[in-house]
């Protein structure tokens, strides 16, 4: 199946079941990175692990998350660089959603 890459920047708005957990259901490998205003949402308002429970890959943008001051609360592994993100976006593989 078709690896998917989305990069959330803003917080989602409500209804129906959003992209990435449709496609994780279906099977697809897919992989969010977290960025801007989105890493609050993720890290503090708990969607980070809803994603995850559906089977995705959450990475964060460490830069956000150093500039919202939650670096302390998300683990080296799953942060990512600039430069991280670059080569994510660069696999010919992956169809890439930037929201």
């Amino acid at each position: 199946m078709t690896p998917w890459l989305f990069l959330l920047s803003s917080p989602e708005q409500p209804g129906g079941e959003p992209l990435p957990e449709l496609l994780a259901r279906a099977g697809h490998p897919v992989t969010v990175v977290v960025t801007d205003d989105f890493v609050v949402d993720a890290v503090v308002g708990g969607r980070a692990a809803e994603l995850t429970g559906c089977g995705i890959e959450v990475l964060y943008d460490d830069a956000a998350l150093r500039r919202r001051g939650l670096r302390d609360r998300v683990g080296a592994a799953a942060r990512r660089s600039h430069d991280d993100v670059a080569a994510l976006l660069l696999d010919e593989r992956t169809k890439v959603v930037w929201r």
